[in-house]
């Protein structure tokens, strides 16, 4: 008895050591930590060790380590050249540029995308085995190399599928069987085949999109096909891959297993926002399913009986896929599912009915977020204390958009100020003066450019305005013109002095922004943002302006849009959700928590500045050792190289920062005037706005010759449309 019940504990842990030691829990691999760029093109298992082959290099996941197997480094610079090189040294690396792995279950196989080559890697080392025929790959009557859309190794042979030379039909395909000891070939029935993976022994998994898109089996014996699941219309498998014998792919954040024709289980969720259907994934026999986005490998246990038990937060809009999943990662009992974005009125139907199929929402202010706060379909964030305190250290103007009294109802991850921009070095160079702040003062700055600057300076033109035309100037004249109103609580109306004398202005200056001006150099005054605060193009700095107003003695306003965070009222779990954008709020871009937050002014430095100055010193210091052996005949090229390697030591030393100080302060001088018209119905820009029905009416009656009567029309229309989308609203 005793003698059993030892091997039985003998066996119990020999079983623990063996299984994956991921099995169970989600896991992440972020390849950036072998590669700073690394990205998975291929997988593939051999027993519980996982193969990834990236841009930079091949890679084994086993035991909780990652390393690299083969450094391909060398060879990227290659990766997309078709030829093969001349000389010998560069050939051999070209000869390296692998792009896709498959495996017989024993060894591992890459395969040259251009030359054909297959190589079994053994260790550190591709040895050469077979190679392709030239016309399987290149189709030379088309001058063209097919697309290698997916390898399996299967019953002795490599399948292939491989676009065709059809450009009118990219979906064209054909299925190939090649024998890499014969190195010959034959071409299979399946036609309209997108992807492959391997099957069961003896079989390959295909999905085929026809009159009905399934994923189909392939018996690779009998060349016939077998339908293992239906798809519903519109969807396009991920991932395909195989596990206890059934497809098993992603789509549309799940993992799902196709349990008989009409039947599939969500055996897990995965972060990733976008799918392909070319995206290669793998899974092992013991069921760990892997699948590469981006600079990520997501791998999850997919035996688990029935279907996956997780809390899933339903989210709708754009947000950054890294948050969501460093959140994943932290949180691996929340699942974040991302589905499309409705229109305005779809949004607000689907809250009044009290559907809670979505948590979260991405509300555009101005836009679908002052409907959804006016109408209670949003619910109260205050539970959470640290977002709640967070919120309270925003700039006052966003507090106003994101407290209904004291109560948050959201989070903006995201604030685009509508700034100008100068650009300050040429501007100052040039002596130009103070920048306009009024239409007017801008109309007299573009008739003294080309009174006095324009013949001497043609590679500039003062503003874009110039190149523009008269409807999209006076759009923006409009835009200003309700925003100024807006935020002073004003009524808006077009029928005043004040609006009839800029138009006036506009009429009076049509020459100044003709086209014969021949005025298409780089603007030195650009009426959309470059850059937080303050950037560089080239060696010049670009400076943030408030754009002009339509009289002196108006507060200017800097017109802000921003998407605000918000859980749905009628949300099942309100707590996960808040918590969502607790972290969300906690791990935004830099930029964007400085531009929200007036007490952030300390600078930041850049990741890579110190590292980057580094090299550049050290590659100065080789150039001086050579200068020194060098002969007379070739010191004065290294002479040169001295001196633009010390000019670009000097430019990136004077550009170390992410943030620089300069920039805190030119935003933090503009940022007083931030107004965010939330509630604008006239300046909202998505479905259901009343901007771009105020903008066909502009472009209706502006020309190049916008006289005295085009001015009381457009005021007219201007007036009758704004009170028509005011009483719709109501």
């Amino acid at each position: 008895m005793k003698k059993m019940l030892c091997m039985l504990l003998m066996l119990l842990l020999s079983m623990l050591v063996c299984f994956p030691s991921y099995a169970n829990e989600p896991e992440t691999l972020n390849l950036t930590q072998v590669h700073a760029y690394e990205t998975a093109t291929s997988l593939c298992f051999i027993e519980d060790t996982l193969y990834m082959l990236g841009a930079y290099g091949l890679y084994e996941y086993k035991e909780n380590e990652l390393t690299t197997v083969v450094d391909l480094s060398d060879a990227y610079a290659y990766r997309y050249q078709k030829e093969r090189p001349e000389e010998e040294e560069q050939a051999l690396v070209w000869e390296k540029a692998i792009s896709y792995l498959f495996t017989d279950g024993q060894s591992l196989y890459g395969l040259h995308p251009y030359s054909g080559k297959i190589y079994q890697i053994e260790g550190s080392q591709l040895k050469a085995v077979s190679e392709l025929p030239d016309d399987l790959l290149y189709v030379a009557s088309e001058e063209f190399f097919r697309e290698i859309k997916g390898t399996v190794f299967e019953s002795g042979k490599l399948f292939l599928l491989l676009g065709t030379d059809d450009y009118e039909d990219y979906e064209k395909t054909e299925l190939i069987a090649f024998d890499l000891v014969s190195q010959e070939y034959e071409t299979l029935s399946p036609e309209g085949v997108q992807s492959i993976s391997a099957g069961p022994e003896g079989k390959l998994l295909a999905f085929i999109q026809a009159d009905e898109s399934a994923i189909w089996q392939y018996d690779v014996a009998s060349d016939t096909l077998e339908a293992q699941l239906v798809l519903m219309e519109g969807d396009t498998p991920a991932g395909i891959a195989c596990y206890d014998e059934k497809p098993i792919y992603y789509n549309q954040n799940r993992i799902i297993l196709a349990e008989d024709v009409d039947q599939s289980l969500v055996k897990a969720y995965l972060p990733v926002m976008y799918s392909f259907g070319s995206t290669q994934a793998a899974c092992s026999k013991s069921g760990i399913y892997a699948y590469p986005d981006s600079n990520y490998v997501f791998l999850r246990d997919v035996s688990i009986e029935g279907e996956v038990s997780q809390k899933v937060l339903t989210l709708m809009g754009d947000v950054s896929p890294d948050i969501i999943i460093d959140f994943s990662i932290e949180n691996p009992d929340i699942a974040i599912v991302s589905v499309q974005s409705l229109n305005a009125n779809e949004l607000q139907q689907a809250a009044l009915s009290g559907d809670n199929s979505v948590d979260i929402f991405v509300l555009s202010a101005p836009g679908s977020f002052a409907a959804m706060r006016k109408k209670g379909y949003i619910a109260s964030l205050n539970g959470n204390e640290t977002l709640t305190a967070d919120a309270k250290t925003l700039y006052p103007t966003i507090q106003e958009v994101i407290f209904d009294g004291d109560t948050l109802i959201g989070y903006p991850i995201s604030i685009n100020p509508q700034a100008w921009t100068v650009n300050e070095t040429q501007w100052n160079n040039l002596g130009l003066g103070e920048y306009p702040t009024t239409y007017d003062e801008l109309f007299e700055k573009i008739a003294l450019w080309l009174d006095v600057y324009a013949d001497d300076y043609p590679e500039y033109t003062l503003s874009d305005m110039q190149q523009m035309g008269t409807d999209n100037l006076v759009s923006s004249i409009v835009e200003a013109y309700i925003a100024q109103m807006e935020s002073q609580k004003e009524q808006v109306t077009f029928d005043t002095a004040d609006f009839r004398a800029i138009l006036q202005s506009v009429s009076d200056h049509l020459d100044l922004i003709a086209e014969d001006h021949d005025q298409w150099g780089m603007a030195l005054l650009s009426s959309y943002n470059m850059g937080f605060g303050t950037s560089y193009a080239d060696q010049d700095m670009m400076r943030m302006l408030i754009p002009p107003t339509a009289k002196a003695d108006e507060v200017r306003s800097l017109i802000a849009n921003a998407n605000i965070l918000s859980v749905n009222a009628a949300s099942k779990q309100i707590d996960e959700a808040t918590k969502f954008i607790e972290y969300y709020a906690a791990h935004l871009p830099d930029v964007t928590r400085y531009m929200l937050h007036p007490d952030l002014n300390d600078p930041i430095e850049s990741a890579t500045y110190k590292s980057r100055v580094a090299t550049l010193q050290e590659e100065l210091k080789a150039l001086e050792t050579r200068l020194e052996d060098a002969d007379d005949n070739k010191k004065y090229e290294i002479e040169e190289e001295i001196v633009q390697k010390q000019l670009t030591i000097e430019y990136v030393s004077e550009n170390k920062w992410d943030i620089s100080p300069e920039s805190i302060d030119t935003f933090r001088a503009i940022a007083q005037n931030i107004y965010i018209p939330y509630q604008s119905v006239l300046l909202s820009k998505g479905s259901g706005g009343g901007y771009n029905t105020l903008i066909s009416v502009i472009y209706q009656h502006c020309s190049d010759s916008f006289g005295a009567g085009e001015i009381e029309a457009l005021i007219a229309d201007l007036n009758r449309v704004s009170t028509m989308i005011d009483l719709e609203n109501m």
